[in-house]
């Protein structure tokens, strides 16, 4: 709800008291089509307009929000040469989500195709970075790729490193802080680090093992990373570098023995480190011996002293809901997302399948108070004709801005896929005040 700063006090108090038993309910209700191109059911709202080109394929996106307010995103965008290609694109927003501008490409290759995501980061000077990989279509050699834009167009791309084939390099993540750039990524089952100081790489280094890898850093200007370890089942594991990268911790085990681990995401406020990620139990050594299609659930842990060490970390993890259901373990909970409020509560999304909306993917989150173990509920609203995935997450100022991914049609052949935004008012519970839009 969009209120003028110049409607009376209490006018603006009944406001604000009817939308706290608005935002008091469990979920968002569910809107039509119609209802849903101009304006989702509060506290959620969208322009309702992709911000990818339409009629060609768009997915994976990242999302960062700069100390100006300004919004930025990337994401693969398919190319209108060749079904299969597809490239690196960027798109921002100066005025909180509402209009976006042209997707702009980061590097144009016909050769290549983008391989998984392009993750961005913004630094404070309003810098923008950018990394991803790309599998060249005649040698299959994979190339990790960085760029940075300062003005209007992106610089030209820096190589950090190539594998040949059968070698794989994927799953890029960036932070960027006082003029230096960090990536980790994957390279066929190990995770790799490099930064980047001066217009210079430093060489690729082995930081870990297996996949998924994830990074952020602090205000201190420590680096946390996250990532999935392969044993008997795949484990959540953590490490850090308090000197820039040159030397990390031993790595930790975070999820319990108990618990197959499928994607991972991280956030740091203060001096805690917050973690999330989707797991499905494992009974009598196997993974859902009943069923080939296990529910994930979504699982939070979290550090502030000494996080280094694994008897700083909660063995058992908490699970902070459960809006799942049955439904293939690549389906029902993908890249979840993590951004923490100013009053330390966790906000949580990724895509999921419920109960009662089996083979409809929609995104599904919390509001998570880590000290009451309780959560507040949200669904990203949908007419269950499209399937809403991937969802990426920033928060500032009582406001969630989101970006994922909207699929169209159930089958190869009909499917399409567009990067969409949604923003949500965030009131985590009744005692907090909701925010009222200027």
């Amino acid at each position: 709800m969009k209120v003028k700063k110049d409607i009376l006090w209490a006018v603006a108090t009944a406001i604000m008291v009817t939308m706290l038993f608005t935002l008091g309910s469990a979920d968002a209700d569910q809107a039509s089509p119609e209802e849903e191109v101009a304006l989702f059911n509060s506290p959620w709202t969208s322009n309702g307009t992709p911000i990818s080109i339409a009629g060609q394929k768009s997915s994976v996106p990242s999302l960062a929000l700069g100390t100006d307010g300004v919004l930025h995103t990337a994401f693969k965008q398919g190319s209108t040469i060749s079904s299969t290609a597809n490239e690196p694109y960027y798109s921002m927003s100066s005025d909180g989500g509402n209009n976006w501008s042209t997707p702009q490409i980061i590097r144009d290759d016909p050769f290549s195709f983008v391989v998984d995501k392009v993750d961005i980061a913004v630094a404070t000077n309003g810098v923008v970075h950018a990394v991803w990989v790309e599998k060249n279509n005649s040698t299959e050699n994979f190339t990790l790729y960085y760029a940075s834009k300062s003005g209007d167009n992106w610089g030209p791309a820096e190589t950090i490193e190539v594998a040949e084939s059968p070698s794989v390099l994927d799953q890029p993540s960036l932070a960027v802080n006082s003029g230096r750039v960090y990536v980790v990524w994957a390279n066929t089952s190990r995770i790799r680090f490099a930064a980047r100081s001066g217009g210079t790489w430093s060489t690729p280094a082995e930081i870990g093992r297996s996949e998924l890898p994830e990074i952020t850093i602090d205000a201190s200007g420590n680096l946390h990373v996250v990532f999935l370890e392969s044993r008997d089942t795949l484990v959540a594991r953590y490490t850090q570098s308090l000197d820039n990268g040159v030397t990390w911790s031993n790595d930790v085990g975070l999820s319990a023995g108990n618990k197959d681990v499928k994607d991972i995401d991280l956030a740091v406020q203060g001096s805690t480190v917050h973690v999330v990620f989707g797991a499905s139990e494992v009974i009598g050594g196997a993974i859902d011996p009943i069923s080939s299609t296990p529910t994930i659930a979504p699982y939070y842990t979290s550090c502030s002293v000494n996080c280094d060490r694994s008897a700083s970390w909660p063995r058992e993890v908490t699970a902070t809901s459960v809006q799942a259901g049955n439904a293939p373990a690549d389906a029902i909970l993908l890249v979840p997302s993590i951004s923490i409020t100013e009053q330390n509560e966790a906000m949580i999304f990724y895509h999921g399948v419920l109960q009662e909306n089996v083979n409809f993917e929609q995104v599904l989150g919390m509001c998570y108070q880590p000290d009451q173990n309780v959560a507040k509920n949200y669904k990203l609203p949908t007419s269950f004709t499209e399937r809403m995935v991937k969802p990426q997450i920033v928060y500032a100022d009582g406001v969630m801005h989101m970006v994922y991914e909207r699929v169209k049609g159930q089958s190869v052949s009909t499917n399409f896929q567009e990067v969409h935004y949604a923003q949500l008012d965030v009131s985590c519970y009744n005692s907090h005040m909701p925010v009222i839009s200027h």
